[in-house]
């Protein structure tokens, strides 16, 4: 063999190698994308044939739609409602399934091993026998979901749940699951909602859940103006089932049936009534379906007045309540200035009063933050900031002459700029993510977040949060000078122990001694134009009016007196 020869020969070699190369890196392409979170779901509410109206199946997928999204979910959604492609019927609902599963004609999102499908079907449904195409000659029971143009008993015009698993799901070796809001067992559509279930021998990474066992209805609220199985789903979704920042299909499942098997579910439900959520899964590994974040899908989850705990020192815990957002009108009504200046300015109001204004001044609006649910005490300044007791009624004598415990009261005779000290020392701590389910910092709470909270979504028509008047019984103040045409009540010429009047005038969020015991230190709208800092809520020390939510003073940062003190606010990024 010649060298020439030799050479063109290893030169087609290697060229061949080299298209068997491409060839290879061009079909491992589709292999190599990152795995797929797709979601299918369906809705109808409103049928064309002999079915009744339903109230939420169609609210139902669209709220699943918009958390699924917003973790990370491709989503199709179809509805009775729509038009076109997009309509619910059963043609509609096979062919989109089928071509999501095959990628809409792009053999780069074809669906394959390792990706996620989730698909939800919330509506009416039906349970029959029907020809068993394995045996010929004899019947199998099928359960059927109506699509929009369903009609009863025809099963021809059904989705079959069978074969949307075992043929349609199951063959793409995908994770697959699925969520059926509807009762089962209930052969007659008129009795309740949807599909009826099965016992289900499932192939491949596959899991079900069932909305309720067999024989039982699943029920829609129009309080909640879901399926409560969805409702309960949802909020699972939105952060309920999550755990280490992640909810995982099991911890949806664990979710769904604690919650579902609750006194307070079990009261939304008709008497006399059960829905027991149902899962069937085959070999399904851990599969993770959202990372909870930090923003407005951790806020959605959290209830107004949930309680969180801050460790600050051993066995020193800052309770903080879970602020919602919202709205509220700032500063007094007319009404109550007419009032206040006719009962206690003899018709004038005088200067001083408007240089601390409280009149309405526009609406604000709260994103939702933490507020401690106590004014800090003195036994967590001295853990918090391990430094002496600055409090005039720190108790060597008063206090222990009377058997109280010093460390429940408020610190006080602290100034703005003392304060901002503590609060360093509470951010340098460290720990507050994994408390309150994001970043952010310790601070006093803006005199707009502070006055929010005061009301407890009451808006501006009560001058307290529990009503228009006070004398020293709903809070700790003068009662020599009472507000409201109440009669003069207690004066204790002290600071009271935090929360001593949480049951005299509970507040909406479980904030305690929003009014009165100490004025509270906050930050001001504008800190660069101001060098006076504002205090809120009134003080053992004070006249009634002086505790009412409109209220403010503003003083220099640096000055302390012994009914000046703070609560601490904690305001996610």
């Amino acid at each position: 063999m010649t060298t020439r020869r030799f050479r063109s020969l290893c030169m087609v070699s290697f060229l061949l190698a080299l298209v068997g190369v491409l060839i290879a890196v061009v079909d491992a392409q589709p292999n190599d994308r990152p795995p797929r979170k797709v979601a299918f779901l369906v809705g109808v509410t409103k049928y064309d044939h002999d079915f009744p109206d339903l109230q939420f199946p169609e609210r139902d997928v669209e709220e699943l739609g918009k958390v699924l999204k917003a973790g990370g979910f491709e989503v199709v959604t179809l509805m009775g409602s729509a038009r076109g492609k997009d309509r619910a019927t059963r043609k509609t609902i096979e062919t989109r399934l089928q071509a999501m599963l095959e990628g809409d004609g792009d053999d780069a999102k074809k669906i394959k091993k390792g990706d996620l499908v989730l698909v939800a079907l919330t509506g009416h449904g039906q349970q029959m026998r029907v020809p068993d195409p394995d045996k010929p000659g004899q019947t199998k029971e099928d359960a059927f979901f109506v699509p929009v143009d369903g009609k009863p008993n025809q099963a021809g015009t059904l989705v079959s749940i069978s074969h949307l698993v075992d043929d349609l799901l199951a063959p793409c070796g995908s994770r697959n699951l699925l969520l059926v809001d509807a009762c089962r067992d209930i052969a007659d559509p008129n009795k309740g909602r949807g599909v009826e279930g099965r016992d289900m021998a499932l192939k491949g990474e596959t899991a079900v859940l069932f909305s309720c066992g067999r024989g039982e209805k699943s029920w829609e609220n129009a309080d909640l103006k879901h399926g409560v199985f969805t409702h309960a789903v949802l909020k699972g979704l939105r952060g309920d089932a999550a755990r280490g920042g992640v909810v995982t299909w099991s911890g949806l499942v664990t979710h769904v049936q604690d919650e579902m098997a609750s006194e307070g579910f079990k009261a939304i439900l008709p008497k006399g009534f059960e829905q027991t959520p149902i899962p069937t899964s085959g070999q399904l590994p851990r599969t993770i379906l959202l990372q909870i974040e930090v923003g407005d899908l951790a806020r959605a989850r959290l209830k107004p007045g949930e309680t969180r705990e801050f460790t600050i020192a051993p066995r020193v815990k800052m309770v903080f309540c879970w602020v919602p957002p919202g709205t509220a009108q700032m500063g007094s009504p007319q009404a109550e200035q007419d009032y206040l200046t006719k009962t206690f300015f003899e018709g004038k109001r005088p200067d001083w009063l408007d240089t601390e204004t409280e009149n309405a001044r526009g609406v604000y609006r709260a994103k939702g933050f933490w507020l401690g649910k106590y004014e800090v005490t003195q036994g967590e300044w001295i853990a918090g900031r391990i430094v002496d007791d600055p409090s005039y009624f720190n108790g060597t004598k008063d206090n222990k002459a009377k058997g109280m415990q010093t460390s429940r009261f408020p610190v006080e005779n602290v100034s703005w700029d003392d304060c901002q000290g503590f609060l360093k020392a509470l951010n340098e701590r460290g720990g507050a993510v994994g408390v309150f389910g994001g970043a952010g910092r310790f601070v006093l709470p803006h005199e707009d977040e502070w006055e929010y909270a005061y009301r407890g979504g009451k808006g501006n028509g009560r001058a307290f949060y529990w009503g228009d008047s006070l004398n020293g019984t709903e809070a700790n103040c003068d009662g020599n000078y009472p507000y409201g045409g109440a009669a003069k009540g207690a004066y204790l010429q002290r600071t009271s122990e935090v929360g001593s009047y949480e049951t005299k005038a509970p507040h909406p969020w479980g904030l305690c001694d929003m009014a009165g015991n100490v004025y509270e230190w906050c930050e001001n709208k504008d800190l660069q134009s101001n060098d006076r800092r504002v205090l809120r809520g009134g003080s053992w020390d004070d006249f009634a009016w002086d505790c009412r939510a409109a209220r403010r003073y503003y003083f220099t940062p640096d000055l302390r007196f012994s009914n000046y003190g703070f609560r601490v606010c904690f305001r996610l990024d």
